[in-house]
């Protein structure tokens, strides 16, 4: 029997480039991470809702619900899911205004392979069981 003995860590990926997906996607399962996808964040918040995941690795910049209110939504439920929150910056006003955003993990573009890997190792590592 080969393979890992326990399942991987369950990542999902929201942005709304696909390139973005299926690179993250692409380049993290052969670190055992499985990574679904979800194109905005109404769909996120619709794959969130039917399938436990490690971590959300979000773009704030999405079509309909961005980032930033996809992260309220999971907060007001109680979702302690850890998110990491791809940005190209972040205003000040928006750290007070949304205070939730504060807890969640930022990674600013660009940013290589290795920074979101590190990243990922050290937030959900990979041997951990999905809830």
């Amino acid at each position: 029997m080969s393979g890992p003995s326990h399942p991987p860590c369950r990542l999902l990926a929201v942005a709304e480039g696909p390139c973005l997906c299926e690179f993250t996607a692409e380049i993290l399962q052969p670190h055992g991470y499985e990574v679904d996808i979800a194109r905005d964040g109404e769909a996120a918040w619709r794959k969130l809702q039917t399938r436990p995941y490690n971590l959300l690795l979000i773009e704030n910049d999405l079509p309909g619900l961005d980032g930033v209110e996809l992260l309220k939504k999971l907060r007001s439920a109680a979702m302690p899911l850890p998110v990491v929150m791809v940005i190209d910056f972040l205003p000040s006003w928006q750290s007070v205004e949304y205070p939730w955003l504060l807890k969640a993990t930022k990674l600013f573009k660009p940013y290589s392979f290795e920074d979101l890997l590190g990243l990922l190792k050290k937030m959900v590592p990979t041997e951990m069981k999905y809830g």
